[in-house]
């Protein structure tokens, strides 16, 4: 990371970033009785890089630059038995290999039109292509290499006002789009045994349209937001049924499976609501709550995948010193009715009751104390010993459990 302040006619200072992670993980199956394991592995290196100039003009200041982002995923698969002796198996992705290029030029400005408001824009331009090749061993006669590109847009506007009286008003309007990547169009995967995912070499750019209004009241005591949000959808990329090379079932791992695929739907709606709440009750009790609610719908009336239910997060707070404190906090999140679950299983609705997954509350203690250069937390969570499971999830939550933590500081 390289910073440099240097005054031109272009630039006040500009920033240079790169960086680099290499990732590695697996899956590994074997089904009870079966003498065979199927292993899978991906290893992807991301190279990033973006170059950042600032400018200020009287009361305008505007930041600008480009960032790149280079991605190199190459996936593994071997069955072994209990002779170690390897037989082919399909990739979870392309196995001869993937990269995905990204390029994108933006702008930003912000500008004081007087002391109580300021104007934020903003706009990007994107260009993400990727490239998958397949061996002639995979089995799905997908073609050597194939490509995939998009181009998109984004803006947005923001106006921030301050009305006095410790209130706060801000208000955004804003388009923006996801790109489709590896994991969407080239993956051939199931996660259930009865559905495959397999490509889809059509799959377009997400895009979305979202108005959100923010209040917020900020006193000596009290810290309120309140934020509502309306987004529309569009090509939104959900998991439908899917003909693949003219069939709409195919053998995966040995099985015969119904296909499905990432698909571009028409538009969908989401609307939500997040109330923070911090509110100091004494010079030593400190009251916090933090909720959100989401609700959405596709145009062709299915619910969308990976929408939580209601969740309400409160704690209070005694602090003894400025190094002693006790918290009790709450974790709670609403019913989840299996009609609310996607209809591909993303979602895991066989995981939970035929209605979906019940409501659940946790309580949970934590006490911490600094000694020194030494912090000594002690917590207990799930203290009435809960049984439940988050929404989306294959496994039940832990039970009570106690956690000694310590953390020192050198």
């Amino acid at each position: 990371n390289y910073n440099k302040k240097n005054k031109t006619y272009l630039f006040d200072k500009y920033n240079i970033k790169f960086s680099f992670q290499n990732l590695i993980e697996s899956r590994n199956v074997q089904k009870s009785g079966d003498e065979y394991i199927t292993e899978r592995k991906e290893n992807i290196k991301i190279y990033d890089s973006k170059v950042n100039f600032n400018k200020k003009i009287h009361l305008l200041k505007i930041n600008y630059g480009i960032s790149g982002r280079y991605e190199e995923l190459n996936s593994t698969a071997n069955l072994l038995n209990y002779n170690e002796e390897l037989n082919f198996i399909s990739t979870r992705y392309p196995d001869k290999g993937s990269v995905d290029m990204n390029y994108a030029p933006f702008l930003h400005t912000e500008i004081e039109l007087s002391s109580k408001i300021k104007l934020y824009n903003a706009i990007r331009f994107d260009y993400n292509k990727i490239s998958m090749c397949f061996s002639e061993e995979n089995p799905f006669n997908l073609g050597d290499k194939l490509i995939l590109i998009n181009n998109d847009f984004s803006a947005s506007s923001n106006v921030f006002y301050n009305t006095g009286n410790n209130n706060f008003l801000s208000f955004s309007f804003f388009n923006s789009f996801r790109n489709p990547n590896v994991d969407d169009i080239g993956k051939v995967f199931s996660k259930n045994q009865n559905v495959v995912v397999v490509p889809n070499l059509e799959l377009k750019s997400e895009k979305i349209v979202s108005s959100e209004l923010i209040w917020k009241h900020i006193s000596k005591t009290t810290k309120i937001e309140l934020v509502l949000f309306h987004s529309r959808l569009k090509d939104a990329i959900e998991k439908r049924d899917y003909s693949f090379n003219g069939q709409d079932s195919i053998i995966y791992d040995g099985e015969m499976m119904k296909c499905i695929a990432n698909t571009n739907i028409n538009s969908a709606i989401m609307n939500g609501l997040n109330i923070r709440i911090k509110q100091s009750i004494t010079k030593n009790i400190l009251f916090t709550s933090t909720s959100a609610f989401v609700k959405s719908i596709s145009s062709d009336s299915l619910p969308l995948a990976h929408i939580p239910p209601l969740s309400i997060r409160s704690s209070l707070k005694y602090i003894f010193t400025d190094k002693s404190k006790i918290t009790l906090y709450t974790n709670y999140n609403s019913w989840k009715r299996s009609s609310q679950y996607d209809i591909n299983g993303v979602d895991n609705l066989e995981e939970a009751t035929i209605d979906g997954t019940p409501s659940w509350i946790t309580y949970n203690l934590v006490y911490s104390k600094k000694i020194q250069d030494l912090t000594i937390s002690i917590a207990c969570e799930n203290i009435l010993d809960s049984h439940y499971k988050t929404f989306a999830s294959g496994i039940s939550s832990s039970g009570r459990n106690f956690i000694l933590n310590l953390q020192a500081e050198f």
